[in-house]
Order: structure tokens, then sequence, then C-alpha cells
């Protein structure tokens, strides 16, 4: 049982905040996870892009992607129905699930900021003036969010046929270009013995991190409202 077997069940405890849960990948740097869940959780999205010509205002205008409610009550299932095919929104599969990103840091002693490597080299210096002379980097091992669509998800399927249990061993992530058209190949490091169990309280509830906002507040966030603001209610 596995990635390969993927239901809608999730154990995690913890509640999404804001969207620094979520892990991002970036070309920046090179991404190391180690996979905490035994299976992800599936749902459906519409990618609404920033200047639709149907709702140019989404997101004060940013675009955003919206988790699908459902046919029947889904603001933008009910635009499609209006449109031709080519027209359409249309809805991409996401799996999400707790990871444990294991990518090196530097984090300065004085102001807690993060450093990651740039094209493998760390930084001498925060830009608080703290010094990094003797400092090493180190694994963050800050447990969040992997939101990701199916080209990551078969990678993940693969390893997990071929290598074992995903959580025996970590996934780098090599991301190159940005947005939209960015490509992540993983690649299986050596297995690696580490006790997960002292990350259990820090995992999230998937299913209530990812459920769909109700119609109301699709609505407001497709006439031009800030996601922050809908769902904090301001």
């Amino acid at each position: 049982m596995g990635f390969s077997e993927v239901v809608q069940k999730n154990m995690s405890s913890k509640n999404v905040t804001f969207s620094k849960d979520f892990l991002q990948l970036t070309d920046e740097h090179k991404t190391i996870i180690r996979v905490l869940d035994e299976k992800p959780h599936t749902f459906k999205q519409h990618y609404v892009p920033e200047g639709h010509k149907a709702f140019p205002n989404v997101n004060k205008g940013k675009g955003m992607s919206i988790t699908c409610p459902g046919y029947d009550t889904c603001p933008i299932c009910n635009w499609n129905k209006s449109q031709e095919k080519a027209n359409r929104l249309k809805l991409s599969t996401k799996f999400a699930f707790n990871v444990l990103d294991r990518t090196p840091v530097i984090t300065c002693p004085k102001c807690n900021a993060e450093h990651y490597d740039k094209a493998g080299v760390f930084t001498t210096e925060c830009h608080c003036g703290q010094s990094f002379a003797g400092i090493e980097p180190k694994p963050r091992n800050k447990v969040q969010i992997m939101q990701k669509g199916i080209k990551i998800m078969d990678q993940l399927i693969t390893f997990e046929k071929e290598f074992g249990p995903l959580g025996e061993y970590d996934v780098k992530c090599d991301t190159r270009g940005k947005s939209k058209g960015a490509v992540t190949v993983c690649i299986p490091k050596p297995p690696e013995s580490l006790d997960l169990s002292q990350y259990a309280a820090d995992r999230y509830n998937i299913v209530d991190s990812t459920k769909p906002l109700t119609t109301s507040q699709i609505n407001s966030i497709l006439e031009g409202k800030n996601y922050f603001d809908v769902v904090q209610g301001k």
C-alpha cells in the first residue's frame, strides 16, 4: 500500500494557515524532501490565469488556482457550461501530502533567517550583518505540505515501486524554469534511517488544509477580492 494506491485519507493533525506552509520548489536551489504520508490526498483544481477574459480581477488581478467544490456548486464549472471546450478553464488533478523539508540551510543565529545555497555556494554573511564563519549548513527539517500534479507524482510512484516506501529515503527535486514553465526532475537518494515519529505533531491535516472554499467565497475571489482577505472573513 502506498502512493500507487491513491485514496482520500490522511492521519495528520495541523491545519494550514498561509502559503508558507506549502513547499515551494524553485530553480534557485535544489530541494530535498522525505515523504511522511503513506498516501496522498487527491482533489481537483481550476487555474484562473492573470487577466482572464471572464475573470480579469481574480485574486486582485493576480490569478490563482481554485479548488473545485464540485460540478454542481462550483462557479467556474458553471461558467464552463456556457463555453466552447477550447475556452473552458480545465480541471487538473492535484496531490497533496506531508513532507519533511530536508534542504540544507544556514540559519542565522542572530535573526533566524534561513539561507539556501546559490549554485552550490552558501553566503558567508546574513543581511543583518551576522557572519557565518564556522557555521555549517544543516537540513532544514521542517514539515510542509507538498501539493503537485501528476508529473511529480508519477516519479514518486516509480521510486516507491522500485526502491520501496518513500519514507525510507530522501528525494532530491531539481527544478528548472519558473512558474507554469517549470520542470522538476526527482532523484531518489540512498536509504537513510530517520526517526520520523518526532515530527508527528507537526504534520498537517491535508484534507482540511486543501478543502474547497464555499461558492460565495469563490465568487468573491473571482470578482477581485484577495484570497487571504476572503478566508479570514475580511
